[in-house]
């Protein structure tokens, strides 16, 4: 069988984490006056948690199967660059694609996110390969190592004392011409009729694309012992394409051990260009488990895939991911 390398995307990835008195203090900085104790003069100087943490701990206090979104987040590293948990983290993953009776092919991808000093948590820095959703192939990798790009940028956090968090994110997206690019984004958590949800807004201006937005609807529900249920829908919409891109699913995941969690999932994709259109649906298994210490896991991924560019011919696929998490808060 023949193999074909896909350009690989490096980055050099190191997390530095920091505790010291200073860093204690401004974490409480923010407090709320509870009032005077019985017998005393004195009051009781309480610190006020946002809302966005406050939900993870509530999170992890209610499902007593031990299973919340927080662990499965983490553990599948679906958001680690996009979440609200604080901290410095950098992920490097190699992964592997193979249609059944086609080649193997190969990708290499990078995230970093720093908090920077002296800015009381607020501002981070953000660097991600380019292109680390897509496969392209490349014969030499050593060169396309070499010539790797990067989206570059600084997050600031404008709000996260109300029921909204919102920050904003300015920087460049990498490769020539340089595309600079910001976003505003706003979140919100919630809990209805003991199903927890998160509703995700966002605009952003793209020198090269022009103006679009991102909305993203996410509901998720213990429904039995170490199940965990998610559906996830997200809409884009770039103006000068003047339609929607739109992509939905639903996972069940099930929680093996301490060490391992396995999700079924559906899903579809579409667009809006003319009229509903389908371009693609797949459904698949995926086991993830820890490898090595609490910071390298390893996925297995076998799925069915239906796209429009193949006239929906079944196609089976196996993917497997190897990819270490390191991460000043949560290892």
């Amino acid at each position: 069988m023949g193999f074909r390398f896909f350009s690989c995307h490096s980055l050099l990835c190191f997390s530095i984490g920091l505790i010291s008195a200073s860093a204690l203090a401004e974490n409480l900085e923010t407090v709320e006056l509870v009032g005077p104790v019985e017998g005393h003069d004195e009051v009781i100087l309480e610190p006020r948690v946002d809302r966005s943490k406050q939900w993870l701990v509530d999170r992890m206090d209610d499902f007593s199967e031990d299973l919340d979104v927080f662990f499965v987040q983490y553990f599948f590293n679906s958001e680690v660059f996009e979440d609200d948990i604080g901290g410095n983290r950098a992920v490097i993953a190699i992964d592997t694609r193979r249609e059944i009776g086609g080649d193997v092919d190969y990708k290499l991808s990078g995230k970093l996110k720093l908090e920077l000093p002296n800015t009381n948590k607020r501002m981070k820095l953000l660097v991600s390969s380019e292109d680390d959703s897509e496969y392209e192939i490349n014969k030499q990798p050593i060169q396309s190592i070499q010539n790797a790009s990067y989206s570059t940028a600084v997050r600031y956090i404008l709000n996260e004392r109300t029921a909204w968090k919102s920050d904003i994110d300015v920087g460049f997206r990498g490769g020539l011409p340089l595309n600079p690019y910001s976003r505003l984004r706003a979140r919100r958590y919630g809990s209805t009729f003991g199903w927890q949800h998160r509703v995700t807004q966002s605009v952003y201006y793209r020198h090269i694309e022009g103006w679009g937005e991102t909305t993203e609807f996410r509901f998720d529900k213990n429904i039995i012992s170490n199940h965990l249920l998610v559906f996830n829908t997200e809409a884009d919409y770039l103006v000068q394409n003047d339609y929607f891109d739109v992509s939905s699913n639903i996972t069940v995941y099930h929680k093996v051990d301490e060490s391992s969690i396995l999700a079924s999932q559906i899903g579809i994709t579409g667009d809006t260009d003319k009229g509903s259109m389908i371009s693609s649906y797949f459904a698949g298994l995926k086991y993830r488990r820890l490898i090595y210490r609490d910071w390298v896991y390893a996925s297995i991924n076998p799925q069915i895939e239906w796209n429009k560019d193949r006239e929906y011919r079944r196609m089976w696929v196996l993917m497997f991911n190897f990819e270490a998490i390191l991460s000043s808060e949560l290892n």
